[in-house]
């Protein structure tokens, strides 16, 4: 049957080729053909029509793009399709074409996987597909022995490097995609290599040393990856190399000395974004054919060598951003050299330690010098002379300096100037008006100096301007009307000046305007309507102003508004409703004006966190958060009338579309599962191996009486794994159930690259075979012993297998949804590639002992790096849970992180509303999300958990009782996950913004918030205050421990001494403190007691949850002899890092997140309290200070003195700061915190017998740095970065990097004036950014 099926095919073909010559014969190219029109058959999109020819009307040989040989019959040897905008997947067909040596498909929009056929065309000799949407691995090409250039970057390609390349390949670029893995050592063997470009993957390690065999390499461009280690010494073996790029890796160590002599060739030299040190080699003066050298961003120290003008031919030279110095004139000889160079076009020495004047040589400098950036050093004197020299400069910064004198009209005779940035110096006189002359400027940076005058109205004619800002000067005069008729104008920033006068109406004319910052100023009259014309406006900043008359309508019409600042002028009228329709509206301030009627309810008016009306005593209405008086109108009922109508037609058809899109869905889901491999290396190389048999014997065999929990693809049981972890949890996959491989696949690649402490801690991961032999994978995670959420919420207190507690406190519950809002914010914000959880849901939400939520489960994960990649099982896969999964997600759509966000907003409502969103309730179209919606603000209290009513003592029939402040937390709580559960992704928040308003969201104070005890209830579980008992002694307290509520493990009771003076304000100062803020690193009060004791004298107490790991004084300086079972002998540089970024965040929230600044005064290691898990919480505020704003400072009462602040001798900040009756501010709290952390890390007291003669703890750092901390950091962190000599040199180096780092913060903290130090904000997203950058390779 066989044969007479080709003799029947091979009849075909010879009847075709006579009546269609164009044909060919089986046995010639008729293959050829046949395989392209394969390939023509996959392609779903061709909008140049390029395969039009491809047709039986022409040879093949005269298809588009194609190209044959000239033997009889002619074969397809070459096909060039590239940059032809063709789509779909490229055919195996191609592997068909046996004479095919050269292969373009470049900058095309291919998809799916590369074809192994490819591997096997032997003569093929160059093969070029960058710039498509490829995915999949790299398949083998050892078989194309003639293959000399393979081009595939900029794709999606995922998996290693390629290992086994043909032997004479000459080419390999394989750059942004995302790979990962190691070099393999056996490029090493494909000694013909002139190019390997790898950069912008994940590839880590350092270069093997087989590479060093590449001596005919020319071009090497791997940055933009994860290497490490110190400068890669197989390089110095590749002589002749023209351009090498290490640029953004994780490089470390000196240069080698010898560079410029091993690589005279080299053209360009790019290695900024490392951690290099040391000077820079003297033999770089041999590589005389330089062209571009980058060393930007690195730790290079010295002086910039005079050497650097023996390259003659540089045109790029970027220094900026290491430790680069010039102090006295000799340090500057440099810029005398470079003077040589005279093709130079572009010096960067920005973010150095330049000091002084500039040298006058600068003027000497090549013509063609265009880019010029000196910001960000310790540069003064006037501005610099013989700048003027240079006529082609378009790009010129001198920002952050501390040049003074004026502005010379000459910089108005560069006229190529495009950017010119002179901001924060001190500058005085008149902007000169001649840099209206610059016909070709953009940018224009003048802001923050002491300039005097006007504006120039000369400034219209720059008609290419897109940003100016000229802001915290001393500018008078109008706003000239010129800049707004600027067709290019974007940006405008005039605050904080004495500009006067009226917004001109020429403002409409700014159709591009994107932001308008006038805040500060003196301006006056009208908001003229004309500003409604600009609708790309997205920020307008007009507060502290004297604008009258009414807000025009016409702001409606800024459809791209996000931000609105009108506050503190004397505008009045009514807000216009239009303003509730602007969809993008994030913030708006009105307050203090003089507005009156009511306010909207639509839009940004729903939210009162966003919404600022203070200071309007003519307004009504609104949203109740707002507090204002109800106005005097009656609504109609017809509105009511039509949307029952309309839910009454909606809701029925709306259940009817769902029904049919979940039928739909699981269709669809059924057809389209595919498996997918992944490789394991990562968790086995981090975490302890563990086998089979472990897991058997640590769960008895995997017995019944060890099932914790069962899932889809999984089963849990609970078992002892190591010794010194008290219990585990493993999670053993269903392999023979369909998707767990997917599952486990999918948890694997989410855990090995994430990091948080609201995630599930993985302990390791076993892939082995069971006892019969198949195939088993496991996870192994530290057991959290409260259980999941759904248990929490929903078990009963009869159940053995309950964790034992049924009533959830509101602290209890904003705690964990602050625990979920940070622990997706870091998925989807916070990480190189943002994971999408896909599945979260109360089951999946693990509480350990301190009732710490831990999100888990992630065997739906999937990873995006950009909007365009995504990674994990096929979308079609993605059911998630009913009731959490959100409705794009139902009916197929595109994964993002907005349906993360819906599946958030339901379980925090079913958090604070106690059901499950499969409630049988829930039908007929209504949803939880809905059933809120439906029922706030004003049945609230009918739809919360009953409990929370209870405990907040709320009763809609005695509206007395109600708690305003309750009832607005459980408002904004309840807002938040109707913000989040939108049914169109683009309405919904992200979860960064629901980050931010959770942690937000105003707690009650705790007088309503938690049980009453009284003096007998202390004293009772105190055994009389019993010595026994006490744990602590202060100032003006003493602690005790003991256990006070039955469902609570054990409390610190804090009993104030009241004899002593000052207690008494102690007690009133941190009442006032804790009743206000809720962090997680602040120490959680529980309740308070003000009574009278036994003797009839005052007694007051403070409870707080107990913190089992003692304070920090404690946890350094503790030894093994005291007694203490809470000291730890050794604390890992991970777990200080933790500690401080803990800390940071605890004074980010006091100084700058809550609605009025609280300044702590004395923070010191004791008043620094440790969890379980080692987290730090802040506590003691006896000393605290609460600030409104700038000018008023609040403590025990409206005008208590600063000299009561005293704080503690070693901590306190210096210059009358604190001590001495100074001013308080927050600078105060981040010295504290800088010796703080000092402290931590060098583990000496600042009150150390060493620290007198003015020798503080601050200078004793100092001094050593950066050369010599290892010498005066703790040694335990010395045993730790070098035990044994077995941390790899990478490892240590990397840890070395970061305790300068910490150490370089903690410096910037003690400076001795306020004014010097960083703010803590800064400080701690430094020390984020570090702790991100070392703990996720450690």
């Amino acid at each position: 049957m066989k044969v007479t099926t080709a003799s029947g095919h091979l009849l075909l073909v010879l009847f075709a080729s006579i009546f269609h010559p164009a044909v060919s014969s089986i046995s010639g190219n008729g293959t050829d053909r046949l395989a392209l029109l394969e390939f023509k058959n996959a392609i779903t999109h061709d909008p140049q029509k390029s395969l039009m020819s491809w047709n039986d009307s022409n040879h093949l040989c005269s298809w588009e793009g194609v190209s044959c040989s000239s033997k009889n019959p002619p074969r397809v040897t070459s096909i060039d399709l590239s940059n032809q905008n063709l789509a779909g997947n490229i055919s195996p067909s191609l592997g068909n074409l046996t004479f095919l040596k050269h292969l373009s498909l470049a900058t095309n929009e291919f998809t799916g996987r590369i074809p192994e056929s490819l591997g096997h065309l032997r003569r093929l000799r160059s093969l070029y597909l960058s710039n498509n949407t490829l995915q999949g691995i790299i398949p083998s090409f050892a078989n194309c022995s003639d293959l000399r250039v393979l081009w595939l970057d900029h794709n999606e390609l995922t998996g290693g490097l390629p290992d086994g390349l043909p032997l004479g390949l000459e080419e390999l670029q394989v750059s942004s995609n995302t790979l990962v893995g190691t070099i393999p050592p056996s490029l090493g063997n494909v000694t013909t290599l002139r190019m390997l470009r790898f950069a912008f993957n994940g590839i880590e390690g350092g270069i093997p040393g087989e590479l060093a065999a590449l001596r005919e390499m020319e071009i090497l461009t791997i940055g933009g990856n994860r290497l490490s280690g110190g400068f890669p010494e197989p390089i110095m073996n590749m002589s002749v190399l023209i351009r090498l790029s290490l640029e953004t890796n994780r490089f470390s160590g000196k240069m080698p000395s010898g560079i410029g002599t091993s690589l005279p060739n080299l053209w360009r030299l790019f290695i900024g974004g490392n951690f290099f040190q040391g000077n820079l080699p003297s033999s770089l003066a041999n590589a005389s054919n330089l062209v571009d050298l980058d060393i930007s961003q690195n730790n290079f120290v010295g002086v910039v060598p005079a050497f650097i003008g023996k390259l003659a031919n540089l045109t790029w030279l970027n220094l900026e951003m290491n430790q680069l110095h010039a102090r006295s004139k000799q340090d500057w000889d440099f810029m005398d050299s470079l003077t040589n160079c005279t093709q130079l076009q572009a010096l960067s020495m920005a973010g150095n330690q330049l000091e002084g004047h500039l040298p006058n040589s600068v003027g000497n400098f090549s013509v063609q010098l265009q880019r010029l950036y000196l910001g960000q050093n310790q540069l003064s004197g006037s501005f610099p002379s013989g700048i003027e020299n240079l006529p082609n400069l378009i790009v010129f910064g001198l920002d952050y300096n501390r040049f003074t004198g004026s502005v010379p009209p000459w910089l108005g005779g560069l006229i190529t100037l495009q950017v010119l940035s002179l901001t924060n110096n001190n500058f005085t006189g008149y902007i000169p008006s001649s840099l209206s002359n610059l016909s070709h400027l953009v940018e224009l940076y003048l802001q923050s100096n002491q300039l005097l005058g006007n504006i120039p109205s000369s400034f219209g004619k720059l008609q290419f301007l897109t940003r100016i800002d000229i802001s915290d000067n001393s500018l008078n005069g109008s706003l000239p009307k010129e800049i707004f008729r600027i067709p290019t104008i974007a940006e405008v920033g005039f605050s904080f000046n004495n500009l006067s006068g009226e917004l001109p109406t020429e403002v409409g004319y700014a159709k591009q305007l994107r932001s308008l910052h006038l805040s500060s100023n003196n301006l006056s009259g009208d908001i003229p309507n004309t500003l409604g014309n600009c609708e790309n406006l997205q920020e307008v900043v007009l507060d502290q102003n004297n604008f009258g008359g009414s807000i025009p309508a016409s702001l409606g019409k800024l459809i791209s508004l996000k931000s609105l600042n009108l506050s503190h002028n004397i505008l009045n009228g009514s807000i216009p409703v239009s303003l509730g329709d602007l969809e993008l509206l994030e913030q708006i301030d009105l307050s203090f004006n003089h507005l009156s009627g009511q306010v909207p309810t639509k839009g940004i008016f729903k939210n009162s966190t966003a919404t600022h009306m203070d200071g309007n005593l003519g307004l009504c209405g609104g949203a109740p958060e707002l507090h204002l008086p109800e106005c005097p109108i009656v609504p109609s009922n017809k509105s009511k009338h039509k949307l029952y109508v309309t839910l009454k037609v909606v809701i029925p058809l709306a259940s009817t579309v769902t029904l049919a899109i979940v039928i739909l869905v699981i269709f669809i889901w059924k057809g389209k599962r595919r498996e997918k491999s992944i490789s394991l290396s990562s968790s086995g190389r981090e975490f302890p191996k563990v086998s089979y048999r472990d897991l058997a014997r640590a769960t008895n065999g995997f017995s019944t009486s060890n099932l914790i929990g069962r899932g889809r693809y999984s089963s849990v049981y609970q078992g002892q794994l190591f010794h010194d972890i008290n219990a585990v949890a493993i999670k053993v996959f269903s392999l023979e159930t369909r998707g767990a491989q997917k599952s486990f696949i999918a948890e694997c690649n989410a855990l090995r690259n994430v990091r948080h402490r609201n995630l599930v801690p993985i302990l390791t991961a076993c892939s082995s075979i069971d006892s019969s032999g198949n195939d088993f994978k496991a996870l192994a995670y530290k057991f959290m012993p409260r259980g999941d959420l759904h248990k929490l919420l929903y078990s009963n207190p009869n159940d053995e297998r309950s964790s034992g507690i049924c009533y959830i406190s509101l602290a209890q519950r904003l705690s964990i949804a602050v625990d979920l809002s940070d622990a997706l914010a870091y998925l989807h914000h916070s990480h190189q590639g943002t994971i999408i959880h896909c599945d979260l849901k109360p089951s999946n939400i693990l509480l350990d002992d301190n009732m710490i939520a831990h999100v888990g489960d992630f065997g739906l994960a999937r990873f995006r790096i950009d909007s365009k990649t995504s990674f994990g099982n096929s979308n079609s896969t993605i059911n998630g849970t009913i009731g959490y999964v959100a409705p794009e997600c139902a009916i197929g759509g595109q994964v993002s992180t907005a349906a993360d966000v819906y599946s958030f907003g339901v379980v925090l409502l079913e958090i604070f509303i106690r059901r499950r969103p499969t409630d049988d309730m829930f039908k007929d179209g209504l949803t939880i999300a809905k059933y809120t919606e439906i029922n706030i603000p004003d049945k609230m209290l009918q739809i919360v958990d009953p409990q929370l009513v209870q405990e907040l003592g709320l009763s809609q029939e005695d509206p007395v009782r109600v708690d305003e402040t309750a009832t607005h937390c459980l408002l904004s709580v309840l807002n938040i996950g109707l913000c989040c559960t939108k049914s169109s992704p683009s309405e919904r928040i992200s979860m960064q913004e629901g980050k931010k308003r959770t942690n937000s969201i105003p707690l009650p104070s705790f007088d309503t918030e938690f049980p009453k005890v009284s003096y007998s209830d202390l004293a009772r579980a105190t055994n009389r205050f019993s010595i026994a008992n006490l744990i602590g002694k202060g100032r003006y307290s003493s602690v005790y421990q003991r256990q006070l509520f039955q469902d609570l493990n054990v409390v610190a009771i804090k009993v104030f001494s009241l004899e002593t003076r000052g207690a008494q304000k102690s007690f009133i100062a941190e009442c006032s403190t804790l009743r206000n803020v809720w962090h997680r690193n602040l120490v959680p009060i529980l309740t308070a007691c003000s009574s009278i004791d036994s003797s009839g004298n005052d007694f007051k107490a403070l409870v707080y949850q107990f913190m089992p790991r003692g304070d920090l004084h404690k946890l350094l300086y503790s030894t093994r002899d005291d007694g203490d079972a809470s000291n730890l002998n050794h604390t890992t540089l991970a777990q200080r890092i933790n500690i401080v970024v803990d800390v940071s965040d605890a004074l980010e929230y006091l100084h700058h997140n809550n609605q009025g600044t609280i300044i702590h005064c004395d923070l010191k290691p004791s008043n620094i309290l440790l969890g379980d898990n080692m987290i730090a919480h802040v506590g003691d505020f006896g000393l605290a200070r609460f600030r409104i704003h700038s000018s008023t400072s609040l403590g025990d009462s409206n005008s208590i003195s600063s000299f009561a602040i005293k704080g503690t001798i070693g901590y306190i900040a210096p210059r009358n700061e604190c001590s001495e009756g100074g001013q308080v501010s927050t600078a105060s709290d981040v010295f504290s915190f800088g010796v703080v952390l000092l402290e931590l890390f060098i583990r000496r007291r600042p009150t150390d017998d060493m620290f007198k003669d003015g020798l503080s703890i601050a200078k004793h750092v100092e001094v050593n740095f950066p050369d010599r901390i290892l010498e005066i950091v703790d040694p335990q962190l010395q045993q730790e970065l070098d035990l044994c000599q077995e941390t790899p040199m990478a490892v240590k180096e990397k840890g070395v990097h970061c305790l300068r780092s910490v150490l370089n913060i903690g410096l910037c903290c003690t400076k001795p004036t306020p004014s010097e130090r960083i703010s803590i904000q800064e400080a701690s997203a430094k020390l984020h950014g570090i702790k991100h950058a070392y703990l996720r390779e450690n």
